[in-house]
């Protein structure tokens, strides 16, 4: 989780300095997590994700009850802090 978060924090830094609005950094996040097939983006009063790479861990790890998104949710965390 505190590596999505870093890492989201990061790019977050960046795209407002190439002087993106937060609204329009959002955007481009949420399209460029679409691209890598990070799973079913879509940006409305919240982000929603579906279909999630993050969840084959619990596919594959049957004892799983819920999906764990680490990752994806620290990376989400760190993006809005930032912007």
């Amino acid at each position: 989780m505190m590596g999505g978060a870093r890492s989201a924090k990061k790019i977050g830094e960046r795209l407002i300095k190439a002087g993106l609005d937060k609204d329009e950094a959002i955007r481009r996040v949420i399209d460029f997590m679409n691209y890598c097939k990070v799973g079913k983006a879509t940006l409305g009063d919240t982000v929603r994700i579906f279909e999630n790479c993050e969840s084959l861990r619990t596919i594959i790890l049957k004892h799983e009850k819920q999906p764990s998104y680490f990752f994806t949710t620290g990376f989400l965390n760190g993006l809005f802090r930032k912007l």
